[in-house]
């Protein structure tokens, strides 16, 4: 067989040589691995294995799965396994080279890569010829730790010993090729196995189409799979789709996915759990409900039971979309059908309730997680601590993060994040500032994120200064401010008249290579209203106009409130007259600023006229628009006219505000109204009382 093309980068004896391999080349019969370690834990060791290191090895290999045995045992494994395998060296005769395959192969299982490297090399050096499995394992290793150059090494050492590579080891390189990004090489390497003859099936072709798929590549993983129907030798299979289905899906190429499907029936290749979740994730992540739910009774139609991952997806897209109680329903169901909830499942559905403020709901879900027999991990208390703070309860988060330190949980960045947002929202910045300083005091490097909350938080408390400092000191960090923190700033600066600062901010921003987007400008825009800076608030507006982003009603508010505050009425109409134009329409607030503002005009018939559009465009007034028209007609003297309108605000459920129920009780008081004014309005203060 023909070991040229992509075989060329493959030298037998290319296997990488560690530091230490002066010693491992000294390693013989008499030798010792355990020079690395105390002679007497070998000993220790030996003598509780009876005569025979390998079964004590063997035993300590094996996990029983107790939360124990899963804590210690990858330092275990490391440490145990080279002293026993030296013990092995040792032996007369020597083990079979099947007892040192099934060593490597279990360490290799617990994911100890490096340590399964170490001693195959050591196995070598001891006059121990490695065979096609041995190799297999080695070729894995090198692979799962990235370099498959090393693997590609390996595959040459095969076929030095006269063994021809078989398919899982040829899978094995193209998994790791694929798992490293090299899609051109993992296609060179498949195009080659196909050509020169060397073994291809099912996981062949699993391998190379999940690598496409997992890179993004899924036009090219289709042809793979059009490729298995026309090779005759396999035919594709459920997995091969799932694969193939749940990579379009990810892409939010749902139609292509749901063509799949089909097709999966039509060749009589029955979908399986794995097939319907892949759907009804992408059908949730696009907020398609009713064909999410349809695909999920379908599935329990034909007899596949949904598991813990489909009940996952429903109940975490649902509670993002605020359908909780939908997400309850879903969660009962699972226990229902003796699915046992994971942490995932009660961090989701706890975020959710959260999140929607059912506090009852949440703190019982808590309470039964004992029962579902999972303990809360440091994202079941990041949820609940984000929450309360959003809430207004910082206080209350403090005390969860001191109850999950004493549970031995640590806090991550997020949670200390989560707290510090918290007392800023709520104006505390010097507890803001203690956790700051506690969660570095525990190692925790403070982000973007951090900082921009602290800065946020200054800011709303107008301590310039402060938010600055904490601007100069992010950039000695090298911590690059992102838009959330330029928009506080510039927010902040504006609001204490610093205008000029803040436009020089705003400048930077783009200089650093940051785009502004709506919500900085509308920051800066509100800020320029403010400061009655007018003529550079229309120039910012031209300039947004020619970002190229989609300008949204709230840029258009901001600005009419401000020209009808500094009475550039005709600005105003332009601008207003301006939002169709757009293809944008004027909302409850914007039509109540126009109407506002042309009644301070004296504009009457004008602000009639456009309360008229507002219901005709089924724009229904709140009771913010009805008060301003109520105060705009009586401070007219147009009393019947705010009479008839007050008695339709009462019909909507509506009432006077304090400004106008201070008009009314100053009319009332002047004298100046005949006696069924005076009726009729006493009333709508006797009724707002």
């Amino acid at each position: 067989m023909k070991s040229s093309g992509v075989w060329k980068r493959t030298v037998p004896d290319a296997i990488p040589k560690s530091q230490n391999q002066n010693k491992i080349r000294g390693f013989s019969r008499g030798g010792s691995i355990s020079d690395h370690r105390t002679s007497s834990s070998s000993s220790a060791l030996t003598k509780q294995s009876g005569a025979n290191p390998t079964k004590l090895l063997d035993k300590l290999l094996k996990d029983d799965g107790s939360k124990s045995s899963r804590f210690s045992s990858v330092v275990f494994r490391a440490e145990a396994a080279l002293p026993l395998f030296d013990q092995m060296l040792q032996m007369q005769p020597l083990p079979s080279i099947l007892a040192f395959n099934q060593h490597l192969g279990s360490l290799a299982k617990a994911k100890q890569y490096s340590t399964t490297i170490f001693l195959y090399r050591t196995m070598v050096s001891s006059g121990i010829q490695p065979d096609h499995f041995t190799m297999s394992i080695v070729i894995n290793c090198f692979c799962q730790l990235g370099r498959t150059d090393f693997g590609y090494s390996g595959f040459g050492i095969i076929m030095k010993l006269g063994y021809q590579p078989d398919a899982v080891i040829l899978a094995t390189l193209l998994k790791g090729l694929c798992a490293v990004g090299k899609i051109a090489e993992a296609k060179e390497l498949f195009c080659k196995i196909r050509r020169e003859g060397y073994p291809c099936d099912e996981v062949t072709y699993r391998t190379i189409i999940n690598g496409f798929c997992k890179r993004g590549n899924t036009n090219e993983a289709l042809e793979m799979l059009r490729e298995v129907d026309h090779d005759g030798k396999c035919k594709p299979d459920v997995n091969m789709y799932n694969i193939m289905i749940d990579g379009l899906c990810k892409e939010g190429l749902i139609n292509k996915a749901l063509e799949l499907f089909s097709e999966m029936s039509r060749k009589h290749i029955s979908p399986d759990v794995v097939t319907y979740t892949s759907l009804i994730y992408a059908f949730c992540n696009l907020g398609r409900w009713k064909e999410a739910a349809s695909l999920f009774h379908n599935m329990m139609e034909c007899g596949l039971s949904p598991n813990v991952v489909t009940f996952n997806v429903m109940i975490d897209a649902l509670c993002k979309d605020g359908r909780t109680a939908k997400a309850l329903s879903m969660f009962d169901l699972l226990l229902q059908r003796g699915q046992k909830p994971n942490i995932f499942t009660v961090n989701s559905l706890l975020h959710g309730l959260c999140n929607s403020g059912q506090w009852i709901e949440a703190t019982e879900l808590f309470d039964k997680m004992m029962e579902y027999g999972l303990s809360p991990d440091v994202i079941t208390f990041n949820v609940i601590m984000d929450a309360h703070c959003k809430e207004g309860m910082a206080k209350k988060s403090h005390e969860l993060l001191d109850f999950m330190v004493q549970r031995g949980i640590e806090p991550n960045t997020y949670t200390y994040n989560a707290l510090i947002d918290g007392y800023c929202l709520v104006g505390q910045m010097n507890e803001a500032m203690k956790v700051f300083a506690a969660m570095q005091d525990r190692g925790h490097e403070p982000d973007v994120i951090t900082y921009s909350a602290l800065i946020n938080g200054y800011c709303k408390s107008k301590r310039i200064n402060e938010a600055l400092c904490l601007l100069r000191e992010m950039c000695l960090r090298q911590l690059i401010p992102s838009i959330v923190t330029y928009s506080s700033l510039i927010g902040g600066l504006c609001q204490v008249g610093r205008v000029v600062f803040a436009q020089d901010l705003f400048n930077e921003m783009q200089v650093r290579g940051l785009k502004p987007d709506l919500y900085t400008y509308s920051i800066l825009m509100d800020g320029l209203c403010i400061n009655n800076c007018m003529d550079e608030a229309l120039k910012l507006f031209h300039e947004i106009e020619c970002s190229g982003l989609d300008l949204n009603i709230i840029i258009f508010s901001v600005l009419l409130g401000a020209l009808f505050r500094v009475h550039r009425v005709e600005d105003a109409r332009k601008l207003f007259s301006t939002i169709f134009e757009k293809g944008l329409e004027p909302d409850v607030k914007t039509f109540t600023l126009m109407i506002d503002g042309l009644f301070k005009e004296g504009l009457l018939v004008e602000a009639e006229d456009l309360f008229m559009k507002m219901k005709e465009k089924s724009c229904f007034p709140n009771d913010v628009t009805f008060n301003v028209m109520v105060q705009g007609y009586l401070l007219n003297n147009e009393i019947h006219k705010s009479v008839c309108l007050l008695d339709e605000m009462f019909q909507r459920g509506f009432l006077p505000d304090a400004k106008t129920a201070s008009i009314i009780v100053d009319l009332l008081a002047s004298g100046g109204l005949d006696l069924g004014c005076l009726q009729a309005l006493g009333r709508f203060v006797e009724n707002k009382k």
